[in-house]
């Protein structure tokens, strides 16, 4: 899946033990791979007739993730809404469209899906919508996903880790939103209650690491990325890897690492951050658009035109028509592609 050898992909799939979801991914992927029109509308035809198929992993992660194909993915990803289909596939589809919108930089439709669905972890996901420093959010959304998570119960209801941590996982999305909307004094706060927080020791320097992150953040956003370096550096991984899992956090901290080199202009270091960073990614938070976008603005700043004006061109084909508070950042994109191809 790595190099794209979807054909490769569909015959180890095809060998696993145990009932298979669904069989058809790789073989559509590989139609989309080679442009063969014929095949793609032959399995939209069986997607949509095979109802107990679910079709959102394909359409938010094979066309959209890895094959930067936005329009296929939304046509896809709208056969999991059909009325026939199993109630978790009509869930499950909210999800997956949400983030088919947040990649094209649609983050108010984004937002609006997930509150509209019945999914039982819609804070979870506000936190990843939230996560990405392209995401620019409405405030009065922000403050209604704020309110959300500040509402939900913390209290722990037995001795499993995932339910003895939701107190501080609160704390954790509650920092991100209140980044997001601006609200630093609030965003530092939650850092703060974090790091000061009654946990067992063996989760204090996660925890340490996850309010380090939260103020990494403010640090950007107010111009400061050397200050953001110095606190993500003095962490040895990039993950709070024994208590994220369960709630899918994780993304953020070499995201805003690889953000913070760029906006310090140290771009050699910044471009190897970007090329790997889709791999240092463990949740769903929006980051295809993003990473295209800055590793063209690296590669513009470098000189190295040719790999500027592909990125470009590919991050434009995500942000066709994104909301109007980011249109700017469509049309400087645009314009340094106009440049690139008339020199």
């Amino acid at each position: 899946m790595s190099e794209a050898d979807f054909l490769r992909a569909d015959s180890l799939y095809r060998k696993q033990p145990g009932h298979l979801t669904d069989t058809m991914q790789y073989r559509a992927a590989h139609a989309f791979k080679t442009n063969d029109v014929a095949k793609q509308e032959a399995f939209f035809k069986a997607y949509s007739e095979q109802k107990d198929v679910p079709v959102a992993r394909f359409a938010s992660y094979v066309l959209l993730h890895d094959l930067e194909n936005p329009a296929a993915a939304r046509r896809f990803g709208q056969l999991s809404e059909d009325a026939k289909r199993p109630a978790e596939q009509r869930a499950r589809a909210g999800e997956a469209m949400a983030y088919i919108d947040a990649e094209q930089g649609r983050f108010r439709a984004a937002v609006e899906r997930v509150r509209a669905s019945t999914l039982p972890y819609k804070t979870r996901l506000y936190a990843e919508l939230a996560s990405t420093p392209l995401s620019v959010i409405p405030r009065e959304q922000l403050e209604a996903m704020r309110k959300e998570v500040l509402a939900t119960d913390s209290v722990p209801a037995d001795s499993l880790p995932e339910s003895q941590i939701r107190s501080y996982v609160r704390l954790y999305r509650a920092g991100v939103l209140s980044c997001r909307a601006a609200d630093f004094t609030a965003a530092t706060q939650f850092a703060q209650r974090l790091r000061t927080a009654q946990a067992p020791a063996y989760w204090k320097a996660s925890l340490a690491q996850l309010a380090d992150e939260i103020d990494a953040q403010v640090d950007v956003e107010n111009n400061r990325p050397l200050e953001a370096l110095r606190k993500l550096e003095r962490h040895r991984t990039t993950l709070a890897a024994d208590i994220g899992a369960p709630f899918s956090w994780g993304s953020s901290i070499p995201m805003w690492r690889a953000e913070a080199l760029f906006r310090a202009q140290r771009y050699d270091e910044a471009a190897q951050w970007f090329d790997n960073l889709d791999e240092a990614i463990v949740s769903s938070a929006p980051h295809v658009a993003y990473i295209l976008l800055r590793r063209a603005q690296i590669a513009d700043a470098r000189n190295e035109s040719e790999k500027a004006r592909d990125l470009y061109a590919r991050f434009l084909k995500m942000w066709d028509k994104p909301d109007p508070e980011l249109q700017p950042v469509v049309d400087q994109a645009r314009n340094r592609l106009a440049a690139l191809l008339e020199r």
